[in-house]
């Protein structure tokens, strides 16, 4: 097959001289190497999971080189502890899985690592455990996002939850399960050795699973033994290096023939110039390749899928019952109060009625007069009742008809002997 079809839909993985070294002295008689996965896409036992950028961040992370090392390695989680290895690389396969290379030291006393590797390599000990944490307050922070309504849950310390008190494994009324994706770069604290972990798919895998792995993902690709040598060209690696690594065996071009954009890979006379316009023509190629593909990946995260909609349709659909149920209640109560008014209207129109008379009647009916006119414009428009009813009793008594106050009667009511004035027979 030609070389472009190889990356129809696939990752494409760079790997130079170094890492390969490193690869292939991972194991040695002070250290063990281990493989295997460490994370994947799908939720695990805490009702989350991590986007691909989340989990592509990861990678460089772990990856040690002659200027960093990689991230430390411990049993259980026991942080307390020195770390007992370190990753040496991670790679991200098949769209789903995050495989990681890292090595045991042999001969630490305290936590006995000689017994561990060797529980792994029986296979008793097989799960991997990560240690992580969300990036605040740089230019790209990580956070935790619902997946029910997509809101952020970037609130608590322990547990994350948004503003309506879902957190990942809330059970909801209608019987949803919340659960939230990781988006966006991640910190690579720790990956530990565990009994059994939160990903029930982060497992050490043994050098047969290990090869039928890497054979299955070369037969999705569509790589042959004969498509190595003009792979390791192109990428300027050692051919003899690039296969071992990968346990293929030495290609020798002299079995068979084989083609590939004008080179001739079983012609002994093919050059370095041949080699070199060969690379100058597919790199390009290749980075715009790259490029597309990670521009496709960003809008294939900001997509949302079926399921997605569909929770969030119903979460709509439960907000909108609720509003109705409010909205009844508003309409309820707007009837009641448009009783209340109705009864308010009267009693502010005797008020007013009441203040307008006493003025008049006080004033002898002659209210023509600018002055009088302002007066009563101001008592027929006032929505103040207790003033109405106040300006209208001092109206009445100043004109001598205080008997007609509101509160005359409670006042004679409450009159006594003493009230009335010595040698007066009639108190008005």
């Amino acid at each position: 097959m030609e070389l472009h079809e190889i990356s129809k839909g696939k990752d494409l993985y760079l790997l130079s001289q170094t890492d390969l070294a490193m690869d292939s002295e991972a194991s040695n008689d002070k250290r063990a190497a281990i493989r295997g996965i460490m994370l994947s896409t799908e939720y695990n036992a805490y009702h989350y999971r991590f986007s691909l950028e989340s989990i592509r961040s990861l990678v460089p992370q772990a990856k040690k080189t002659k200027e960093k090392n990689g991230v430390q390695m411990h049993a259980m989680h026991d942080t307390w502890e020195l770390p007992i290895g370190r990753t040496l690389s991670a790679t991200f396969k098949q769209q789903k899985l995050l495989e990681v290379l890292a090595y045991i030291n042999r001969g630490v006393p305290r936590p006995d690592t000689d017994s561990i590797i060797l529980r792994i390599e029986d296979d008793t000990i097989d799960s991997l455990s990560m240690g992580w944490a969300l990036i605040r307050n740089q230019k790209k922070s990580s956070y935790f996002k619902n997946d029910i309504t997509g809101e952020k849950m970037d609130r608590g310390y322990f547990m994350p939850y948004d503003s309506q008190g879902h957190y990942p494994g809330k059970k909801l009324d209608d019987g949803r399960i919340v659960t939230a994706t990781v988006h966006g770069p991640i910190r690579f604290r720790e990956l530990s050795i565990v009994g059994s972990g939160a990903d029930p798919r982060a497992k050490i895998l043994q050098d047969t699973e290990f090869q039928k792995a890497l054979s299955a993902e070369f037969k999705e690709l569509g790589i042959q033994n004969h498509d190595l040598s003009l792979i390791s060209e192109l990428a300027g690696w050692d051919e003899t290096l690039f296969s071992e690594s990968l346990s293929f065996g030495v290609y020798n071009p002299s079995e068979e023939k084989r083609i590939f954009g004008g080179i001739d890979m079983a012609a002994p006379e093919a050059t370095e110039p041949t080699g070199s316009e060969a690379s100058l023509e597919w790199k390009p190629k290749y980075e715009a390749a790259q490029k597309a593909l990670t521009q496709l990946q960003a809008r294939v995260e900001t997509m949302v899928t079926q399921e997605a909609h569909e929770n969030v349709v119903a979460d709509w659909k439960q907000k909108l019952k609720l509003k109705k149920e409010e909205l009844a209640t508003a309409q309820e109560a707007a009837e009641d109060n448009a009783k209340y008014a109705k009864i308010g209207e009267s009693a502010l129109q005797l008020a007013r009625s009441r203040a307008t008379r006493a003025f008049t009647f006080y004033k002898g009916n002659k209210v023509e007069d600018p002055q009088s006119q302002a007066t009563l414009k101001k008592l027929s428009e006032s929505f103040d009742m207790k003033w109405l009813e106040t300006e209208a009793d001092e109206y009445w008594d100043l004109a001598g008809q205080h008997m007609k106050t509101r509160t005359y009667e409670e006042e004679t009511a409450t009159r006594t002997q003493k009230d009335f004035l010595p040698n007066v027979d009639v108190n008005l």
